[in-house]
């Protein structure tokens, strides 16, 4: 198993990620660890997972979120 990561998506300006290699099992830990604020996270408008492609598509309220370490 290959281990999650994020990669941005668009422009440093863009409030949406992508994280990669995210087996479903591990959904719901990845979801409250991009939301956590003392971790670098924030509050996300929309969060999709893609089965196919075991992929997080996370889109922030604002870029802030996106300091995720």
């Amino acid at each position: 198993m290959m281990d999650p990561f994020v990669e941005e998506r668009s422009d440093r300006l863009s409030r949406t990620i992508q994280i990669l290699n995210v087996p479903e099992h591990l959904r719901d830990l990845i979801e409250l660890y991009v939301e956590h604020e003392r971790l670098g996270g924030g509050k996300f408008e929309n969060i999709e997972y893609d089965n196919s492609h075991q992929s997080l598509t996370v889109t922030f309220v604002d870029a802030k979120g996106l300091r995720i370490s």
